[in-house]
Parts: C-alpha cells; sequence; structure tokens
C-alpha cells in the first residue's frame, strides 16, 4: 500500500453516509446488506491481569463465550461496555474477573486486527472486479502518525552530570525522531500536517492505495508506513484502516475509531459468506441501526 492524495475519489462515499452512530452512518446507506464483525475480546488469567501482556499474550475469546460465563444476553446490537458492565469492584474500563480465574479485558477499538483483516480479504476478493485497486483509508489523528513520542532516560547506580544526562537526552530524542521516521513515510507525515486528506463529516483521513492482496498479509502495514513498529520487545501492528473500498465500490469496510466492531457494506452475497465464516464472530445489521452506546455515546462502546 502507498500513499495517495487523490481524495476525490472518496466523493461518492461521503455523498451516501447516513446518520451518524449508524451503521450507514460509517459505511453508507444503500447496499444491499450489512454484517458487524466483533472485534475479539481478550482473556487472561487473573493473576496475570496486570502484568504486561508481552509476557502473558491475552486469548481471544469470542462474545458469545462472554456472555455465556456472565449470563448476559448478546444482540446484533449490544456493545461490549454492555456486554462487560461492571466487575464486583465497580471497575469497567480494564475488564471483568470472571469466577473461574480468567479476566476479560475490552475489545480492541478503531480496527480489524490484521490476522483477522487477512481472513476478511477472502471474501472480499470474490465480490469485487477490481481487486488489485484498493482504497483504504486511516484517520489521521493516531498518535502514531502525528508525534515521535515523548522521551525519558532511566539511569541504574549514580546518575551522572546534568550535562552528561541532557547530552543522553538529545540523543535520545534524534533516536526516537529517526524511528518515527522509519515506521511514518514522508508523504504520510506530510499529508497529515498539510493535507489531502479525505474530510468526512466526522473524520479525516489519510489515503493509501494497492492491492487487495496486500491486506491478506498481516504485516502490510509495515511497508506501507503507517505507523507500524518493530523493537526488541515484539512488533506494533497499528493503526490500522478506518475505511476500505475497491475501485468499482462493490463493497465497503469501516471501523469507526471508537467503536468495538467492524462493518462490511455490500452485496447480499458477500454478506452472507462473512456471516458463515467460523473465523469471524458476526451478526447481520441493519443502516438504520445504531449498536448500544457505551459512555461516550458515540455509538459501539
Amino acid at each position: 500500500m502507498r500513499w495517495t492524495g487523490d481524495v476525490e475519489r472518496g466523493a461518492w462515499l461521503l455523498a451516501r453516509l447516513g446518520r451518524w452512530v449508524s451503521v450507514g452512518g460509517v459505511v453508507g446507506d444503500g447496499w444491499e446488506a450489512y454484517a458487524r464483525v466483533l472485534h475479539p475480546i481478550g482473556a487472561v488469567r487473573t493473576e496475570y491481569r496486570d502484568d504486561d501482556p508481552a509476557e502473558h499474550p491475552r486469548d481471544p475469546w469470542t462474545w458469545s463465550e462472554v456472555a455465556r460465563r456472565l449470563r448476559v444476553p448478546l444482540t446484533p446490537l449490544t456493545s461490549s461496555t454492555v456486554l462487560l458492565g461492571e466487575d464486583e469492584h465497580g471497575e469497567d474500563e480494564h475488564g471483568r474477573d470472571l469466577p473461574d480465574g480468567w479476566s476479560v479485558e475490552p475489545p480492541v477499538q478503531g480496527g480489524l486486527e490484521p490476522r483477522l483483516l487477512a481472513a476478511l480479504t477472502s471474501s472480499l476478493r470474490g465480490a469485487t472486479t477490481t481487486p488489485d485497486a484498493v482504497t483504504v483509508g486511516v484517520w489521521s489523528g493516531w498518535g502514531a502518525l502525528n508525534s515521535f513520542g515523548t522521551v525519558g532516560i532511566g539511569y541504574l547506580g549514580e546518575p551522572p552530570s546534568a550535562e552528561q544526562r541532557a547530552a543522553d537526552l538529545r540523543a535520545a530524542r534524534v533516536q526516537q525522531r529517526e524511528e518515527f521516521e522509519r515506521a511514518v513515510s514522508q508523504e504520510v507525515r506530510a499529508a497529515v500536517e498539510n493535507g489531502p486528506i479525505l474530510e468526512a463529516p466526522w473524520r479525516e483521513y489519510v489515503l493509501l492505495e494497492g492491492p487487495l492482496d496486500e491486506l491478506a498479509d498481516p504485516d502490510w502495514g509495515f511497508d506501507a508506513r503507517i505507523g507500524w513498529r518493530r523493537s526488541v520487545r515484539g512488533a506494533t501492528r497499528w493503526p490500522m484502516p478506518q475505511l476500505i473500498w475497491p475501485a468499482d465500490r462493490a463493497w465497503v469496510v469501516a471501523s469507526e475509531i471508537d467503536w468495538d466492531s467492524t462493518i462490511v457494506g455490500g452485496s447480499r452475497a458477500l454478506v452472507d459468506a462473512v456471516l458463515a465464516d467460523e473465523r469471524f464472530e458476526a451478526f447481520e445489521v441493519h443502516p438504520d441501526d445504531v449498536p448500544a452506546a457505551g459512555p461516550s455515546g458515540s455509538g459501539v462502546g
């Protein structure tokens, strides 16, 4: 995927967006069918809940499994906030402790994780005549696209002089800046700062273009240089796209940044394929549906 300044290619989609916080408000009205693909819920043993996920990875659980364990109903419009509710301590920001020694955490908002997006391309490919010409929109507000981060330095033992600390801090800032420039292409950085970007009524997007098959590789974002990073502690595959559509406008995939699910709008056959794919937990929804609001009231929690 490579940056493109041709933001006019998105005008057709903006023209058909429905009411904000509705399904049609993120993928547009007028599709034959719509599917809501739920982002997996992370589960970890309770004793590891506060540990680094790199040391104790979270198991992906379905919402159905969590609903069964909590004995709460799950509908096509349930939000993760409603599903998880508050734990016995009245807390909900970090998930919910279960009585059997597991702790479940809210799903990632704002993007379908790389392995699931890769799986989704198998259905998307057969539903377009232009699989080699796909546009990807990434919200321009992600921190990974806007800053090379803050720098802190720690020392073991006796700290050095003030002069040495200042020199070390300058060197660390240079390194941080270089890492940022490697992770985010010059074209993307320039577009975030000065445009051109696709301006929707409630979001702004940097656009990329390329073949759909690139998204079938869970590592595609490293070459695209949209903020993904590798380090000695592992890899950060984020941000993910908020919008994807082919040149023939046969479908749209949308992951609103505050939503815990991804919406697919397209043909009846495409949506049926997504709903039947056991790799996803998905429900059919409708353009006017508003998945249950979370605390912000912005749609899916």
